[in-house]
């Protein structure tokens, strides 16, 4: 093997040391300041961007923006996901709650994904269905979470993580860049996350932690409509150059609201 193209391999298995790295920071964000912080570090767009620089540098700065594109569309399947969770926690333990999730963002993916319109539409329907989502949550009466045990703890969530990140990677080549962007917002943390907080903590810990990530999607959701306007036309500097300050601000603002909605 070449030195090119062993550096290219290394490059590729770098995003499988991304999320699981990550999501040791929600875990013990978790342990320290509870859902209200995971949650809304869970939605940071940290493995979803990952995809996008890889495409950019293997690809194009024109399929990285249709990744960005798709991964808006992947935001309304996630607020699918979030709902339909904090439904059926109501009903099911967490194996039923967690499968019908899964089937909510499955589902709505592939819909989102036929029917989608331009970028900026698709940008305003996935604020909305952060807010449908929300509102759906926060209907839903919450306990006070008890203490997580420690049965299940910090590495055995990111094996857990790192095997949905490689079901979803290998997925991604045989997919065009609208779906692959889409699919690529796929809960691969949030999954073991409100799992683990419904078995350890009971369902009113996953909504708790779940209404915290939707909050959080709002700057995600700014944060991918920047890069999928000016990724193309204006190349990645000045692209991230906007959305991530983009990020940070609307994330510092929706930090606030929740505490001021009664």
């Amino acid at each position: 093997m070449s030195l090119f193209g062993a550096s290219f391999s290394l490059l590729a298995l770098t995003p499988l040391l991304i999320p699981p790295s990550y999501i040791a920071l929600v875990y013990l964000a978790e342990r320290r300041w509870g859902q209200s912080v995971s949650g809304r570090l869970a939605a940071m767009p940290v493995q979803t961007t990952t995809v996008i620089l890889l495409i950019t540098l293997t690809v194009g700065l024109g399929a990285a923006g249709s990744v960005a594109s798709g991964a808006i569309l992947g935001a309304i399947s996630l607020s699918a996901f979030s709902a339909l969770y904090g439904l059926a926690s109501l009903r099911t333990s967490w194996r039923g709650s967690i499968t019908l999730a899964l089937l909510a963002f499955f589902s709505s993916a592939f819909l989102v994904v036929v029917v989608h319109g331009p970028p900026v539409d698709d940008f305003f329907g996935a604020l909305v269905s952060n807010g449908v989502a929300i509102g759906v949550l926060r209907r839903i009466e919450t306990p006070s979470a008890t203490a997580v045990r420690s049965e299940i703890g910090l590495f055995q969530r990111m094996a857990l993580t790192t095997a949905l990140v490689v079901m979803v990677a290998v997925s991604v080549p045989y997919l065009g860049p609208i779906a692959a962007g889409t699919l690529g917002v796929f809960p691969v943390i949030s999954t073991p996350m409100a799992v683990l907080n419904h078995r350890d903590s009971g369902p009113g810990a996953a909504r708790r932690y779940l209404e915290a990530l939707e909050w959080g999607m709002f700057g995600t959701v700014a944060f991918f409509f920047v890069l999928s306007e000016l990724l193309g036309p204006w190349g990645p500097f000045v692209a991230f150059a906007v959305a991530l300050p983009v990020l940070v601000i609307l994330q510092g603002i929706f930090w606030f609201v929740p505490r001021n909605w009664g």
